[in-house]
């Protein structure tokens, strides 16, 4: 009668048994050590070498024959075992820890855009005060595209008319200063010039203020006017003028 050595693929426990038991179809075995199953499948060739591994094996030692299950093909094998509780309670407990950790990481972005966010907001609707506070900031504002005046202190456009009193021309110029911050500050002079078509300034003159403080969001009008200017005159310029 042949024999053969078959060997457990869990703990690679090895034994020695008949190999007309196998059968030609071959079968499943489970191991007397660690009870793990596999199927064998039939023997065709059986090397000596082999045997003698197994001489000394008592026969308590075989593994237990199981019969094989309804062939489904050629051979059948045995589903392999699924998970033990530790192991799905591990797998759980990962998981779980995983979508918290998750949770937190999507938390602490929202509450850091949502700071950020809040920042910018503050940032656009006290910008005049900002630049009033901290001047160096107007330049950031004005890269944004967001209008902002250093100092806080803006000239309306100008509405210039000229007219004939005794015979002169005169440029009467109408506008008024606009506070655009919430604080009061004080008034400087507002420079007016007249210029040529080539952008070359032909005269110069200063309008002081009928106050020289401006509450917060206040609006100062004024009035002025030149007397007899120059005829190749074609653009009005105006500017605070530095203190």
């Amino acid at each position: 009668m042949a024999q053969t050595v078959i060997t457990c693929p869990e703990c690679e426990t090895r034994y020695k048994t008949d190999a007309d038991s196998i059968g030609p179809d071959g079968r499943t075995v489970r191991c007397a050590r660690c009870k793990a199953t596999w199927f064998v499948p039939a023997v065709t060739d059986v090397r000596p070498d082999d045997l003698a591994l197994q001489d000394s094996m008592t026969a308590d030692a075989f593994p237990e024959r199981i019969a094989p299950p309804a062939p489904i093909g050629p051979a059948t094998a045995v589903p392999a075992a699924g998970p033990t509780a530790d192991v799905v309670l591990r797998n759980q407990a990962d998981a779980a820890r995983l979508a918290r950790r998750s949770r937190l990481i999507r938390t602490i972005w929202i509450v850091t855009m949502l700071i950020v966010l809040a920042g910018i907001v503050v940032a656009y609707l006290n910008r005049q005060a900002i630049v009033n506070r901290i001047p160096q900031t107007a330049t950031l504002y004005q890269g944004l595209g967001i209008e902002v005046r250093e100092g806080g202190l803006e000239i309306d456009p100008p509405v210039a008319k000229t007219s004939i009193v005794d015979g002169l021309p005169v440029i009467r110029v109408e506008s008024a200063i606009r506070n655009l911050s919430s604080e009061t500050l004080d008034v400087p002079l507002v420079a007016l010039s007249l210029h040529d078509g080539t952008g070359a300034e032909l005269v110069q003159w200063f309008v002081e203020p009928a106050e020289g403080r401006l509450s917060g969001k206040g609006r100062l009008p004024f009035t002025t006017e030149y007397a007899d200017p120059p005829t190749e005159v074609t653009s009005l310029r105006y500017q605070f003028a530095k203190r």
